[in-house]
This record gives C-alpha cells, structure tokens and sequence, in this order.
C-alpha cells in the first residue's frame, strides 16, 4: 500500500526546480508563505550534461532577478551579449533560497513527480535513489516542470482545457567553438576542431511550440514557464518569458491578498504560517486566473514572433530587399528616438508586453514597406524620405 504524506492545507508544492520554478519559491517565501516544497528529478549538482544550453538574460528576467535580489550577483559572473557562458545559475537560485528562505523552501532533488490529481491535489513523489514511493497531499500545485509537463498532462484531461503542439522540421543541436583570442572569425571551420565528436554525440533536440489554456484549475493548480507555453530558442526569450511569468503571478498574489484583507479589515480568519501570512482558497484561485488573463496573449504573441525571427535569420537576411529595409530601420531608429523602436528592442531591451511588441511590430512593417517599395534596392538608405517617415510615424504609431 502506497504511503501517504498529508502534508497538510497550508504547504505550496512545486513541480520543478529550474529556474521557473526555484524564482518562484523565493519570492513565495519573500512574501511570507511558509511550506513551499520544491521537487527536481535530477541532482543539486548535475552530471556532465547531456544537453548545453546558452541563456540570454534580457530586460525582462532581470526585472525578476532584481525583485529577488539575485540580479547583482548574476550579473557579475555573466557576460554582455559580446559573447555567451555557461553558469550553474540554478545553484545560485538553491543557495539564495537556502540562505534566506532556508525554513520556509524545501527543495527535494532526484525526486520525480509523477500520477498527478489535479482535483485531489495529490501526486506521486518517488526518490530516483531509492525508489521509495509516497503520495503526496498538498493544497495547491504549481506545474513548472518544463516542456514536457507532467502536471499540464494530467490538466488536459479536465473538460474544455485547449492543448496543441507543433514541432519544427528544423531541430537543435550544440557545437562548440573555443573561446580564443580573436575578436573576428574570417573562417569559422579551424576553430571547430572537435566538430565531427560534437555532431555525433550531442544530442539533436526537437523544437517544439506548446499552446495550452487554461492555464490553472480553481485554487488546485497552475502552470508557469514551458509548462504553459514552451516556445523555440530562437529569439533568446524563453527564460526570460518564464520569469516574467514567476513576477506576474508573484504581483498577482500580492494584489489579491492585499484585496482579501481590505474585506477583512486586515483581519485573516485562517491559521496564520510562521512569518505571518495565510494560504487563501479565493486568495490563490483569484490570483491563477488574473495571471493567465496577464500573460496567455504575450506568450502565444512571442511564441509566434519566434517562428517569425527564425525565418528571417535562415532564409531573408541574405535578400536585399530585407537588407534595405533594416538599414531603413536602424537610421529611423537614430533619426527618431523614442518614437520608432524596432520589434527586436522592444522584445529584447525592454519589458514592454510580447503582444504589444507585435503590434508595433506591424506597424513597423506597414512604415518601412511604404519608405522602401519605390526605391531601388541599390541606393543609399540614408536618403529615404525622413520627412514621410516623420508623418508615418506620427499617423500610425501616434508619436
């Protein structure tokens, strides 16, 4: 008979601890909840890896990672985007939790989730070391575990939830390229020296795009990160889509508690946690659908956007029509500061929504295709008609 740990109505469990994930236990424990179990399949300290992945930290994560106040540290051993490293940035998110949040987040590592109840809120915990087994009573679940969520799999059983998934006909897979001293790469090829070693043993990884709504189920479950909507590498966002995604429900939680004690005149009837705060039924399932509301039409936005880059970098930027217009671009975003900001900087510079990106982005287009579609491919990008861009852009981005 399966062992049961009831681990009672006031605990937070976390399915996943990447980078989603553990953000997420931080700042449940900054504000105060208690209780806040972290399960990971794989070890504190991974094995060489199979898979090597580069992360671009934008506008967005860093908003997060200063919310948490890990921002500093992460910034110092990182490096501007002249150049890419690879750091255990999931160890520093252990430490921080450990160190600060040490009696309120547990994490329990090489330990794998599985046979989700979504209604129940209950799941499987099972140690990879020992194959010991124990069902697992929580209050509230909250699926970070990645592209291949098994929280969201038990969630597309439940009547009226939307899924889909596509996969690209391209996939991924890491070559390495030594960091040396030259600034230039006139010829690439001397440098790949273990190319052959790297193409057979590295793993070819699939490219897959996730859609799925909703997103949580009444005060039982919530999806963050990939879990909700997995999107290809190829505009470096979706990490940082993850941690806006941890920031947003983490406002969200503040905002509905802060609305919960107002009709109490501050007064919580429930058993208080340690630091103060109380797990809210209404509280939590408020907070899920305000959430979903905020973000499912930015990530499906950036999960289209993607698609959309990676077409450009594999078949236009050898066009020189699209060369035109991105010369066209850069010297209207020089000539007109603030008011005409590409799609890429909005996306990658800044935390403006995903959605709102790609409607500028249009915009954007509509601008450049009437600056360009009477000029010869050959001429000069500086003289295009500054004048009617002036009146484009106050007409069609109201600036």
């Amino acid at each position: 008979m399966l062992e049961v740990e009831d681990i009672n109505n006031e605990t937070i469990s976390i399915a996943g601890g990447g980078l989603a994930g553990n953000a997420l236990a931080i700042l449940l424990g900054k504000s105060g909840y208690s209780n806040i179990n972290v399960y990971e399949k794989r070890p504190r300290i991974p094995v060489a890896s199979e898979k090597v992945f580069t992360m671009a930290l934008s506008s967005r994560g860093i908003k997060t990672l200063k919310e948490i106040g890990l921002f500093e540290e992460i910034k110092n051993i990182s490096i501007p985007m002249r150049g890419r490293m690879v750091h255990l940035l999931n160890e520093l998110f252990y430490s921080y939790a450990e160190k600060n949040f040490g009696e309120q987040v547990n994490f329990h590592f090489e330990t794998r989730c599985q046979d989700f109840d979504i209604k129940e809120k209950s799941f499987t915990k099972i140690n990879n070391k020992t194959g010991r087994s124990k069902k697992v009573v929580t209050n509230t679940i909250i699926g970070a575990d990645g592209a291949y969520s098994s929280v969201r799999n038990q969630m597309i059983r439940l009547p009226r939830q939307e899924y889909s998934q596509s996969f690209m006909s391209h996939a991924y897979k890491e070559i390495f390229i030594p960091a040396g001293p030259n600034e230039v790469f006139p010829d690439v090829h001397p440098l790949l020296t273990n190319l052959y070693e790297d193409f057979e043993t590295n793993p070819t990884t699939p490219l897959v795009t996730i859609k799925t709504y909703p997103w949580s189920y009444q005060s039982n479950v919530a999806l963050i990160g990939d879990a909700a909507h997995a999107i290809v590498p190829f505009f470096g966002q979706g990490m940082n889509a993850a941690l806006e995604d941890v920031l947003d429900l983490y406002n969200c939680l503040k905002e509905m508690n802060e609305k919960q004690q107002q009709k109490t005149n501050g007064i919580v009837y429930s058993n208080t946690f340690t630091n103060g705060i109380t797990f809210d039924r209404n509280v939590f399932e408020k907070a899920y659908k305000q959430y979903q509301v905020n973000r499912k039409s930015s990530s499906d936005a950036i999960a289209e956007m993607v698609i959309e880059n990676f077409v450009e970098m594999s078949d236009k930027v050898m066009d020189k029509l699209f060369q035109r217009k991105k010369k066209v671009e850069h010297l209207l975003e020089e000539k007109f500061p603030q008011r005409y900001i590409s799609r890429y900087e909005l996306i990658s510079f800044s935390t403006t929504p995903y959605i709102e990106a790609q409607r500028v982005g249009e915009i954007n287009k509509s601008i450049l295709h009437e600056l360009t579609k009477d000029q010869d491919t050959e001429s000069d990008p500086s003289n295009v008609d500054l004048d009617k861009a002036d009146e484009l852009i106050k007409k069609l981005l109201s600036k």
